[in-house]
C-alpha cells in the first residue's frame, strides 16, 4: 500500500483545430489489486471554435490490476 504524488501534462487537440493543455497535479492511493486516483486539470492553453471552454476538470479514477 502506497501514497504517490503525481504531476502531469495532459492535451487534447481535435481535427478542426481546437486544442487544449493542461497540467494536472494529483493523488494516488496504490495497493496491490487495485488503485484509485484524485486529481484536476488547469487549463495552461486553449484554443476553442467549436466547443466550450473550461478552467479545470476534475478526474476521479479507480482501476483494478489483474
Amino acid at each position: 500500500m502506497a501514497f504517490y504524488i503525481v504531476l502531469e501534462l495532459n492535451g487534447q487537440y481535435d481535427t478542426n483545430g481546437d486544442h487544449e493543455l493542461f497540467i494536472s497535479p494529483g493523488i494516488q492511493f496504490v495497493t496491490q489489486r487495485w488503485i484509485a486516483e484524485l486529481g484536476v486539470q488547469i487549463t495552461i492553453v486553449q484554443e476553442l471554435d467549436h466547443r466550450l471552454a473550461v478552467d479545470f476538470v476534475m478526474v476521479v479514477s479507480f482501476r483494478v490490476q489483474f
